[in-house]
């Protein structure tokens, strides 16, 4: 529901409660709402219109050619392991995944910091997963548009996560085969999600087996489970914060 429309279903319960005789405050209220929302927006965009100044001084591992490619034409997503809120310096790096056009985030992990940047949250349901997997336009980045979805919970469903014709599958199955994913915070690959994952990437691999072209990277971690996944080495988080803010230089330019 709009917030417009939150504001109607107000007046008309004022309406109803006979308050109507304050019905010249009703614009003010109106305006008032309005601004409040600009507010917050405002706040969130400033948080991400900081100069890219240098943070961190470790050497960026190298940059795939493919990667960068996917993301100049929005079509690469962030999967967020569930050992991402180990990083030292995890809100850093979450302001610069927001200055690096990923169109969707799929997290493990989750804290209140996430919705300084990302707000648009959408649920685990066949209206998120549309949303995940459509194509933004071209000519407007992500920002605060940019969907995220919350897997954290998935673990606790096992016969949804399970199922390999299930929503969940399918979704993850059609994720690979339309985007290139880029995974961060996987040292250990390991619960349903997981494996519903590298279920998922075995059958879109398994659909194509003579392709070349890789399909999803990995920065740091562990590849085992994703056979054909291709790694980025990371010797540090100092390193990993590197890559992500040569990510967001090279892509400004």
């Amino acid at each position: 529901m709009g917030r417009l429309s939150r504001l109607s279903l107000a007046l008309a319960w004022w309406r109803n409660r006979g308050l109507a005789k304050y019905a010249r405050f009703w614009p003010l209220l109106a305006v008032l709402a309005l601004l409040a929302t600009a507010a917050r927006a405002a706040a969130r965009a400033a948080l991400r219109r900081r100069a890219l100044t240098p943070r961190a001084t470790a050497a960026a591992p190298a940059r795939p050619e493919r990667l960068l490619e996917a993301l100049k034409r929005l079509e690469s997503v962030l999967l967020l392991g569930p050992h991402f809120a180990d990083h030292p310096v995890s809100r850093e790096l979450l302001e610069l995944f927001s200055e690096v056009p990923f169109t969707a985030i799929l997290t493990e992990d989750w804290s209140g910091d996430f919705e300084d940047f990302f707000p648009h949250c959408v649920g685990k349901n066949f209206g998120g997963f549309a949303t995940v997997l459509s194509k933004p336009r071209v000519d407007k980045p992500p920002g605060d548009a940019r969907p995220v979805i919350r897997l954290e919970g998935l673990g606790r469903e096992d016969h949804i996560v399970t199922d390999s014709e299930g929503p969940i599958s399918v979704f993850f199955r059609d994720l690979f085969q339309s985007k290139v994913a880029l995974f961060y915070g996987w040292h250990r690959p390991e619960g349903l999600v997981a494996q519903a994952l590298q279920d998922a990437w075995a059958d879109t691999v398994a659909r194509d087996p003579k392709r070349c072209e890789p399909l999803a990277f990995l920065l740091g971690g562990s590849v085992e489970g994703f056979k054909g996944l291709q790694q980025i080495p990371s010797a540090s988080p100092e390193s990993d914060q590197s890559f992500f803010q040569a990510l967001a230089e090279d892509l400004a330019t």
